[in-house]
Order: C-alpha cells, then sequence, then structure tokens
C-alpha cells in the first residue's frame, strides 16, 4: 500500500521551483484534490478585499477540471496547496460565446479557467510560472482551436498574465450579476499579430473607449503600469 501511495506521487510530481527561501513542488492535480482545491479557493474569496476581483467556479466545475473534462497543476508549499491553475473543456457556459465566436465552432473552444493564490504567496508570480507547467501537461488541448479567458478589469495580474499567454482582449462585457469582464480569445491555428508602433493607448479605467476601439476591431494586446494607473495597448490584428 505505502508503495503504491509513492508511485502514484512520482507520478504527480511535475517539478520544483525555489523561489527565494521557500521550496514548492509543483504537481498534477486530480480529482482527489478537490478538497484542497475548494479550500484554497473559498481561503482566497474570504480574503478578497474587492469582491468582484474573483468570482470562484462552482464545486462541479472545479471537479470536472481536475477529471476527464480539463487539466489542473498545483503548487503545495510544506505539503499544503497554495496555487493552482485549471484548463476547461467545456460542456456548459462556454466562453465562445462571449468571445463573439459563431455557435458552429464552440466544440473547439478550450478554456484558461481559474488560477488562484494564497495571499502568503503572491509576489512570486506564481500564477505566471504554472502556466508553463499547466499548457506541458494540457499538451495539444485535445487540438482545440481556440483558447478563452475571462477577467475582471481590476485584476491586473491576470490580465498581464493572458496578454503573455497570446490571448488578446477581443470584447469588455457586463456579465450577469453586474460584472464587467474582459473576454479574451486566442486562435492557435492562426494567432493574430500586433504593431506597437501603431498602437492606441487607452487608460484601463476607460471602458467606455475601449468598447469603442473593440467595436472597431482593434483587440487589447499589451498591459503597462503608469503611475498609480494601468494603460491598455490596442491595436487591429494582422
Amino acid at each position: 500500500m505505502l508503495e503504491n501511495d509513492v508511485k502514484v506521487a512520482d507520478k504527480s510530481f511535475l517539478s520544483a521551483l525555489q523561489l527565494g527561501e521557500r521550496r514548492y513542488e509543483v504537481r498534477r492535480l486530480e480529482p482527489d484534490s478537490l478538497g484542497d482545491v475548494i479550500t484554497l479557493q473559498e481561503y482566497v474569496l474570504d480574503h478578497l478585499t474587492d469582491k468582484d476581483l474573483f468570482l470562484g467556479r462552482p464545486h462541479h466545475i472545479l471537479a470536472q477540471c481536475l477529471g476527464e473534462c480539463g487539466v489542473a497543476v498545483g503548487a503545495y508549499f510544506a505539503g499544503e496547496l497554495i496555487a493552482f491553475r485549471m484548463i476547461y473543456y467545456p460542456g456548459e457556459c462556454n466562453q465562445g460565446e462571449y468571445a463573439g465566436l459563431p455557435v458552429a465552432v464552440w466544440e473547439h473552444v478550450a478554456h484558461v479557467e481559474v488560477e488562484a493564490v494564497h495571499p502568503q504567496h503572491r509576489g512570486n508570480a506564481l500564477q505566471r510560472r504554472l502556466a508553463a507547467p499547466l499548457l506541458a501537461a494540457a499538451g495539444d488541448l485535445r487540438g482545440k482551436r481556440y483558447l478563452c479567458s475571462v477577467v475582471s478589469p481590476q485584476n491586473y495580474p491576470s490580465i498581464k498574465d493572458k496578454l503573455l499567454l497570446g490571448l488578446p482582449v477581443v470584447r469588455l462585457l457586463e456579465l450577469p450579476g453586474n460584472h464587467w469582464r474582459y473576454i479574451f480569445c486566442r486562435d492557435r491555428w492562426n494567432p493574430a499579430a500586433f504593431d506597437s508602433a501603431a498602437a492606441v493607448v487607452v487608460a484601463a479605467g476607460d471602458r467606455q473607449r475601449q468598447q469603442e476601439l473593440l467595436a472597431q476591431g482593434y483587440q487589447g494586446f499589451q498591459i503597462e503600469k503608469s503611475g498609480d494607473t494601468s494603460v491598455i495597448r490596442f491595436g487591429v490584428p494582422r
């Protein structure tokens, strides 16, 4: 029994991260990790100062991501799950709808679904550091053509993360519950390219101007800090 347990643990182990004095283990998360994932998500939600920043995911979606409908990786510190990232192959709530994709291609959509980092372990870029092992574990993403994601306009780290993954902002929508969200979408077969020299720079808080540009076919491809605010660069995809 002990020998079998060790084999399972070895199979889930992906890599180690040494960040300062802290050593993290990156592991592939399986269905039996659901309790740890829920515990971490609830802790993150309970400690948010802005409750609109991160809404979390229903437990059944988390379970599906850990099972046959997704891929998940997590970072452990001292035996405790302190960060996770998930990809979801949706059977419901397809974000292709939010991205404006035709219904006929929704079956070819995968979600960069959810990330969470324990408050005491932020500042180590764990969300970004888990991206590579997550995508490696996902392989060819089951041949899905489109990668979509939904992020709060106030969540600077997650916005930057999606843009670094090559997912541009394609829409800015008010979703049910009066939650404004950026909609990101990447065509993996024909990824968009942008001319930085021709970019239109817009304050992240200027919702109206961003919506005007998005309606004209522009997409957001870069975000950066400018003093106490953030600006987003928009361009027409080539």
